[in-house]
């Protein structure tokens, strides 16, 4: 690896540990090995949800996992403001609460090499153990509960999307949300990414990624219906498209609807 982490995070205060993408420990700073209670060599090597293991249908569990998924997924930090996450200390399982930043360390090829993890400890902060005549740590104690709520409310939100992108991806016709003016593609179904050959569309404009639909009138379409609000439908559209760029195009009929 290229960066030196001793040098930089060895002797820092803030607890910091590297995964690599199967979440196995691969470095630790001493601080991490203060704050888990544990030695180095019990650390490395191990993945990080078994050497800390939480219930599988925990909130603590689907939190942690959830997080490491979408730095995973997409390349970008993910913050978990406030998660409760027991801990073995001493044969017994202590439940604490902590804040955590996962950073991914891409490669040259842009794909998550390592994920960097920055964890703090606010259990005493969250309990308010400190003296509750000290205004400052009762609101601060304040503002992780409420952090608590708004977490549990995204955790959720997210196994809603979870359902949501399952039936989506499984519906027998083709679907695919697109966003702004540029028609970014956000979600595409199976049957969609069927239909075109499965190039890969998501994170393009439409007209960058099926430029085979150039001149045929549902760029212009779907210029309309984001201008105006109105859906639009129509049934046996003509429309070319070139699944395989190494073959001719190919005529089909559609029925669709562009919905806002």
């Amino acid at each position: 690896m290229r960066i030196d982490l001793d040098t930089i995070f060895a002797s820092a205060p803030s607890p910091y540990v590297l995964l690599d993408p199967d979440l196995r420990m691969v470095w630790a700073n001493e601080a991490y090995l203060a704050v888990t209670g544990r030695e180095r060599d019990q650390l490395i090597g191990r993945i990080i949800t078994e050497e800390f293991p939480a219930s599988p249908d925990s909130v603590s569990d689907q939190m942690l996992r959830g997080s490491f998924r979408r730095v995973l997924a997409t390349g970008r930090t993910d913050h978990l403001p406030l998660i409760p996450y027991p801990i073995e200390t001493e044969g017994k399982l202590i439940e604490r609460f902590w804040s955590a930043t996962h950073t991914p360390i891409l490669d040259s090829a842009g794909r998550v090499e390592f994920i960097l993890q920055n964890t703090m400890d606010v259990t005493d902060l969250y309990h308010n153990e400190k003296s509750p005549a000290d205004e400052t740590v009762t609101q601060r104690a304040t503002i992780l509960k409420r952090t608590e709520a708004v977490a549990n409310e995204n955790l959720a939100l997210g196994a809603m999307t979870e359902f949501f992108k399952s039936a989506f991806d499984q519906a027998p016709s083709f679907m695919a949300i697109l966003n702004g003016p540029q028609h970014i593609f956000q979600v595409a179904n199976t049957s969609y990414t069927d239909l075109i050959g499965g190039r890969s569309i998501i994170g393009k404009p439409v007209r960058e990624a099926l430029p085979d639909l150039d001149g045929q009138g549902f760029f212009e379409l779907l210029d309309d219906v984001y201008a105006s609000g109105d859906a639009v439908s129509f049934k046996g559209m003509p429309a070319q498209v070139i699944p395989d760029p190494d073959k001719p195009p190919v005529q089909l009929f559609v029925d669709f609807i562009f919905h806002p």
